[in-house]
């Protein structure tokens, strides 16, 4: 039976297909900022993928909507933030050397074309038309925008964040085993009181969900 974790209304979780007894407490430690923090980029990248996937068949529109959405995204899983996002995944930990100045190109088309559309400064005029008689009739703003998920680096962003999902899962799994590994060889009486402490419950702001 598949385990699944559910929150409800109350703020606590809910366990399925756990032993009887089982309970949910939270981890304050170094290793459990590290383990949400993988996972934070883990469902970071399944989305951008996702969104690849789903733009694979849809209108040049939304194609281009989603491939920037994940352009985006992609990139900012390598960009320092804050939060649980204010140590980024390491490029070079990550790619090898070539696929690192692919990642460098890919970047680049976030930064020039589609965050900051740097790109159209070089390629907007402002243009006007005269008659006959050199009379001015007619303005027109003429703007040369590159279709962003025609670009050949479009079959290389799915790539390289396959690549990194690959990778973080790897540390995810490697970083869990360590937390229930430290858990486990904390002596028994501790254990026994972190068992009979209240679990783990989020406090819901019921504000938020209106």
């Amino acid at each position: 039976m598949l385990k699944g974790v559910t929150l409800e209304a109350n703020g606590r979780f809910a366990l399925e297909g756990y032993p009887d007894g089982a309970t949910v407490h939270c981890l304050a430690t170094c290793q459990g900022q590290e383990f949400i923090r993988l996972a934070t980029f883990a469902r970071d990248l399944e989305q951008l993928i996702e969104w690849l996937d789903l733009s694979a068949d849809g209108a040049p529109q939304t194609r281009e909507a989603q491939f920037i959405a994940a352009l985006i995204r992609f990139c900012g899983c390598f960009r320092s933030t804050s939060g649980i996002r204010q140590k980024p995944l390491s490029v070079r930990r990550i790619f090898e050397p070539q696929d690192r100045k692919i990642f460098s190109k890919i970047k680049n088309i976030r930064d020039k074309m589609a965050a900051h559309d740097e790109q159209l400064y070089a390629s907007a005029y402002p243009l006007f038309v005269l008659d006959g008689e050199g009379k001015a009739i007619h303005t027109i703003a003429f703007m040369m925008h590159p279709i962003v998920h025609s670009l050949k680096e479009g079959d290389d962003l799915l790539r390289l964040a396959s690549i990194a999902l690959k990778w973080v899962r790897v540390e995810f799994d490697k970083v869990s085993a360590e937390i229930v590994n430290f858990i486990d060889a904390l002596p028994l009486a501790r254990r026994l009181r972190i068992k009979e402490s209240p679990e783990f419950q989020i406090r819901i702001n019921r504000k938020d969900l209106h």
